[in-house]
């Protein structure tokens, strides 16, 4: 019972950490955007912005919590060493995992019309898509993707994983960052994205090589708009089934080699 209780917390106390911050955030915004400055009003009304803001600042808890949270003098590998226990050529294998399993989601989500009909999906498009491009690239896909990664592999993943084992670790994690996007398109896509990031951190051991997946889908998703994948669904529909083809073998292929290559650490 105590284990049960320990591990609910465990997954309880991020979440509400991110619900305060993000909240907090908002409110702070909200009182700026309503004072009259010379600040433009727009700035402090911009929900992506907001969320980046927000982001930022569990970075720095995320990574003070992983830091401290280990017993007795060995501490969380976070720092440039753990960058650098993981080679080159494996952060490129991973990011181009990223990449081909970030392409057949969305195609196969694009095909099967399950983004089509999901209303709250659509507004979480448009915000994205009505922002400048560098807003877009700093904000969902380098600064959100490394606030995730700390708070579901680097915090919720790995104290799951300690007190039980891997399958429920990679579960639950995963299940928490699907539930957590509050909508269902973007629920199922980061369920089974949490999956694979579960096991690229399992065989790994290094949160840079979860931070470069991430970040590789989601740069990848924001230069890639709906409208391209939209428009070459319509006019390469032949092609379509061989670039699909392509990209499920090349996931499986670095999954392998990743399985192999890294099997010393499971």
């Amino acid at each position: 019972m105590k284990k049960l209780l320990y591990t609910v917390w465990d997954c309880i106390y991020p979440v509400v950490i991110y619900i305060f911050i993000t909240t907090l955030t908002f409110m702070v915004s909200g009182l700026l955007g309503s004072v009259r400055s010379s600040v433009k009003r727009a700035d402090f009304n911009n929900v992506l912005i907001i969320n980046t803001i927000a982001a930022v600042i569990l970075i720095f808890i995320w990574f003070g919590i992983i830091v401290v949270s280990k017993d007795g003098s060995k501490k969380e590998p976070v720092g440039f060493r753990a960058f650098l226990s993981t080679e080159f050529k494996d952060y490129v294998f991973i990011g181009w995992l990223g990449i081909s399993l970030g392409l057949c989601l969305s195609t196969l989500a694009s095909l099967f019309g399950i983004t089509a009909q999901d209303e709250a999906f659509k507004q979480v498009n448009e915000l994205i898509e009505s922002q400048p491009l560098w807003i877009k690239i700093a904000s969902a896909g380098v600064i959100i993707p490394i606030q995730e990664e700390f708070m579901y592999r680097g915090l919720i993943y790995k104290n799951i994983e300690q007190r039980y084992d891997i399958k429920k670790a990679t579960f639950i994690s995963s299940l928490m960052f699907g539930v957590m996007h509050m909508n269902l398109s973007q629920g199922i896509f980061a369920f089974l994205m949490g999956i694979v990031l579960a096991f690229i951190y399992q065989k790994t051991r290094n949160i840079y090589a979860c931070i470069v997946f991430h970040c590789s889908t989601n740069l990848f998703s924001v230069l890639l708009s709906t409208k391209t994948v939209r428009s070459f669904l319509e006019e390469d529909v032949y092609l379509l089934p061989l670039v699909l083809l392509c990209m499920i073998a090349s996931t499986f292929a670095v999954m392998l080699y990743l399985h192999k290559e890294y099997r010393r650490n499971v």
